[in-house]
């Protein structure tokens, strides 16, 4: 037992004799500071080293951005919202059944021009009238049709925006983007940095 204390203490005593390999920070310093100190620069980028202060803080961090094309404040956009004007039309639309439509000399009148016939057809209406017997859509021509089909409602209001030139950088946050070999999602695409 004593044996085992007596070797376990011997290279205790080795093992604190040997020297340690000193720790070394990674990167460069900014400059050696005097006793006295120092002044910390204001936040900025600092491309070179500035004599009379440190460029500590945040000013590496802004220098790195600036490095890779980015800026604080983050520089804004060059686009705006269109007049929101623009989304309010004088034209009303109606899309047809998938029936034959006759137009009309008028509410309840006989039939003055060519049908619609069925299919994906839309048309533009100026008035709507309630007659009692039915709904009559009047169309810009002057013919009137029955209200055979469904009003389009609101349109919408979101407009997205409007750009005064193209972006100088991506908008991208993550750097990756799909690219698509044919504009279709059953397409592969790629990761393109």
């Amino acid at each position: 037992m004593k044996n085992i204390v007596l070797s376990i203490l011997t290279l205790v005593l080795l093992f604190s004799l040997i020297p340690s390999a000193s720790a070394i920070a990674e990167g460069t310093t900014p400059g050696e500071e005097p006793d006295s100190g120092a002044v910390v620069c204001p936040p900025d980028v600092y491309l070179s080293s500035p004599g009379d202060c440190l460029p500590l803080g945040p000013s590496p961090y802004i220098t790195e951005m600036s490095q890779l094309g980015l800026t604080f404040p983050p520089r804004a956009l060059p686009a705006f919202k269109p007049d929101p004007g623009l989304t309010q039309l004088p034209f009303f639309y109606f899309k047809l059944e998938e029936d034959t439509v006759p137009v009309l000399s008028g509410p309840d009148g006989s039939d003055v021009g060519q049908p619609f016939l069925p299919g994906f057809v839309y048309v533009s209406y100026t008035d709507r009238v309630d007659t009692g017997h039915g709904i009559y859509y009047m169309l810009q021509s002057g013919g009137w049709i029955p209200g055979k089909g469904s009003r389009i409602g609101e349109y919408s209001r979101f407009q997205g925006l409007q750009f005064r030139s193209t972006p100088a950088r991506s908008v991208l946050t993550n750097g990756w983007r799909h690219a698509f070999l044919l504009p279709s999602i059953l397409i592969p695409h790629r990761l393109r940095a």
